[in-house]
């Protein structure tokens, strides 16, 4: 059965490439997200060129729409990759906006590498900060970084700084299906990594539902997939 608003009270509605997901009511809600990027060591993006991933838009933080950009051949400097969290020009949200965000690399073992966290962080449209910048040697020295099928995933968490943080957002999708924590969504992801299940698993807010990019060739691909 499908699940309306008021089915979750207290609810707050995410809209997020045109599907409707829903954050549990908690004391500081996080936005979690969790984009794989398939065939990235053969992405035919050159010098100062991104892979961008879909907009997401987050209810939960003052209505604001963010994206992620990844540069596999770098932006200043072509012996570093870089990913960046970018703000939109033209969000529903405040001018300004304070945030934490927490961001990783998930090897496909499960490990974590080229952990970063900021903390009170002003975000004003339009504006861009860097999540991850890192040599491409060491990059790629790193054992499991990259999965067995070319793919990359790259976790960010992002909140409001407005209090401490007790307990992670929950998301679900509005089929009446059970909310996941972040810790369980990273948790799927590794099982599906672990089994080399190439779905291009770009955004992962629920078990069933995956945004899609893929550098096959040149060409992007960034579609909603329902298993």
């Amino acid at each position: 059965m499908r699940s309306t608003r008021s089915d979750l009270a207290g609810a707050n509605e995410l809209i997020l490439g045109g599907i409707s997901l829903v954050a549990m009511p908690t004391e500081v809600q996080k936005f979690s997200f969790i984009w794989n990027i398939e065939d990235f060591t053969f992405s035919a993006k050159s010098f100062g060129e991104p892979i961008i991933s879909p907009c997401f838009k987050v209810e939960t933080l003052n209505k604001t729409n963010w994206i992620l950009k990844c540069y596999p051949r770098g932006i200043r400097n072509t012996k570093f990759i870089a990913i960046k969290l970018c703000r939109n020009y033209d969000d529903l949200g405040p001018d300004n906006v304070k945030i934490n965000f927490r961001t990783f690399i998930l090897a496909s073992d499960g490990s974590t590498v080229f952990e970063n966290e900021r903390e009170n962080l002003p975000f004003t449209k339009g504006m861009e900060t860097s999540l991850i910048r890192q040599l491409r040697d060491d990059f790629f020295k790193r054992p499991r970084v990259i999965s067995p099928s070319d793919t990359l995933t790259v976790c960010c968490e992002i909140w409001k700084s407005d209090g401490e943080q007790t307990t992670d957002a929950k998301f679900s999708g509005t089929e009446g299906n059970p909310p996941e924590s972040f810790d369980e969504v990273r948790k799927t992801a590794c099982e599906e990594i672990s089994k080399e299940i190439s779905l291009g698993k770009l955004c992962h807010l629920h078990p069933n539902k995956f945004f899609t990019t893929r550098q096959k060739y040149g060409n992007q691909e960034r579609t909603f997939n329902y298993q």
